[in-house]
């Protein structure tokens, strides 16, 4: 066999070993998981959302590999560590905003009455009308189960969700900028074996990465819905936001682990 496609396929395998076991890092996907649980959305919505984060991923962790090999210049390296760094404490913050606006959504719905404060409102974004009480509308109309003349049905308070959320984009945009730096290495080493090697190596990363990052949020999704949330379902979006923030710590304290290791 010659050198060329030898190399071209001893390649392969630590490719797609490297993008296997980087999608499933639990920050690439579980944020989506949490938030589209939260909100009730379709699993094919999720998973668009999960995979315009994992082509983002790709095509900026590509970019940069490319860059570094064939430019051979330190900056796209050091660009791809400071955002592969900062991704953590994006989360971190991410998670935390949406916790608290979670709570505050919470608030204004209890009841369908309390529309909280109207300039934070505003700031946020948020509609009281949005929030629909089963048998209760903002005109004071009551269903007859409600047993009463102008009372509140106990029944649980169900947003409208919309998939155009910001928080939902937030998160593509947050997953979708940070490269993997670990397949620089993997790119350098293809390099020696020519160009065909390179695009092969980029490409069953590409592939590789992305199938297991919808594969992981497919299953995540359904093993959700086998369980009975009741906590979850009427404070998901608390919930949602403290898992992500809990992942953004995680992913701070390993980044720290692998500073102290090298």
């Amino acid at each position: 066999m010659e050198p060329d496609a030898y190399g071209a396929w001893t390649m392969v395998v630590p490719a797609f070993l490297l993008a296997v076991s980087h999608a499933l890092s639990p920050d690439h996907w579980f944020p989506f998981v949490v938030i589209g649980r939260a909100n009730r959305w379709r699993t094919s919505s999720v998973l668009g959302l999960a995979f315009l984060a994992a082509a983002g991923h790709v095509v900026s962790s590509i970019a940069v590999a490319l860059l570094s090999v064939f430019a051979k210049q330190g900056a796209p390296r050091d660009i791809a560590s400071f955002l592969q760094e900062v991704t953590p404490t994006l989360l971190v913050v991410f998670g935390a905003v949406y916790a608290l606006v979670s709570a505050y959504k919470l608030r204004v719905s209890r009841h369908g009455h309390s529309h909280g404060l109207s300039f934070v409102n505003r700031w946020l974004g948020i509609d009281p009308h949005d929030y629909d009480l089963p048998g209760h509308d903002h005109n004071h109309r009551h269903d007859e189960a409600c047993g009463h003349e102008h009372g509140h049905c106990e029944k649980e308070v169900l947003p409208k969700q919309h998939l155009s959320s910001r928080a939902a984009w937030g998160l593509v945009l947050i997953l979708g900028v940070t490269p993997c730096v670990a397949l620089l290495p993997i790119t350098f080493a293809a390099a020696r074996y020519g160009t065909f090697t390179v695009i092969l190596t980029c490409g069953v990363f590409a592939v590789s990465a992305t199938t297991s990052i919808l594969l992981a949020t497919w299953l995540a999704l359904h093993g959700m819905k086998l369980l009975r949330l009741k906590f979850f379902d009427k404070y998901g979006g608390i919930t949602a936001g403290v898992i992500i923030t809990l992942i953004g710590v995680a992913g701070h304290l390993l980044e720290h682990s692998h500073h102290l290791d090298h």
